[in-house]
């Protein structure tokens, strides 16, 4: 049975033999290693870094530990050395930019992690970058709520036709944590836009066998209803959670439990 110090194990487990280990000098991470073979791969995918530095200042704030921090640090460095000057609808604006490719899942993690370290560290060094790149998120959005830009190509500034199941949950969510800390309502609205439009337009026919799995729509949601209490958002995170539910595997499979 998983207990309470169960999880508080492995999650010290995790930080002193995995998180402090597995990001090199320049800040990037270990992305994927082959204990079999003793390789390492060479993919890389700066929103899974983005991702990855979020949990291990999660990990952080349950556990202070300086030596983590400063690996946290030099992840956020190197994230940061990614973001560029962008230019959209005539707004100055700072994007993520991985193999000359804009992402609102790219940028909508910066923020997410960028203001989890802002809120552990009291450190707001970061706060103009976090609202030039929440700004690009907000102008990528249309009147109706949708984002419309998820995909964009930073040298032309071509638009892909690629929509993601997940980057508007991980944009509301960067939104809202954003506006925890600054209190500009603009990120709340925005934030607030995207969700009707999530819930009445894209998933408006989903029911519990066809709903996306979408745990940060979840975290989104979850936040957006502490400021603006609405059943509509609880009827939605009630529908995913009853989903993820009914399809866990709870009995032995393939041999194991």
């Amino acid at each position: 049975m998983i207990t309470k110090d169960t999880l508080l194990d492995a999650i010290s487990l995790t930080k002193n033999n995995y998180f402090k280990k597995v990001v090199k000098k320049n800040g990037k991470y270990i992305y994927s290693y082959l204990p079999e073979e003793n390789k390492k791969k060479k993919e890389y995918n700066i929103l899974r870094h983005a991702g990855t530095t979020y949990s291990l200042l999660e990990t952080y704030e349950l556990m202070p530990d300086e030596k983590l921090l400063t690996v946290a640090e030099s992840a956020i460095n190197y994230i940061i050395e990614k973001i560029k000057s962008f230019e959209i609808n005539e707004n100055e604006v700072s994007v993520v930019v991985e193999k000359d490719t804009v992402k609102l899942g790219g940028n909508a993690l910066a923020i997410i992690m960028l203001a989890k370290y802002t809120q552990i560290t009291k450190n707001y060094e970061y706060m103009e970058l976090m609202q030039r790149l929440a700004t690009w998120i907000c102008e990528a959005q249309n009147k109706e709520g949708e984002f419309i830009i998820q995909k964009q190509k930073y040298s032309t500034k071509d638009i892909y036709k690629f929509k993601s199941e997940y980057y508007p949950g991980e944009a509301i969510l960067s939104l809202m944590r954003l506006y925890q800390l600054d209190g500009n309502k603009e990120w709340l609205n925005a934030a607030e836009l995207a969700s009707y439009y999530l819930i009445k337009v894209r998933d408006k026919y989903a029911d519990i066998n066809t709903i996306i799995h979408d745990h940060w729509l979840l975290y989104a949601l979850n936040e957006l209803y502490r400021e603006k209490p609405q059943n509509i958002y609880i009827e939605h995170v009630l529908l995913i959670t009853k989903s993820i539910m009914k399809s866990q595997i709870t009995t032995p499979f393939g041999g194991h439990p």
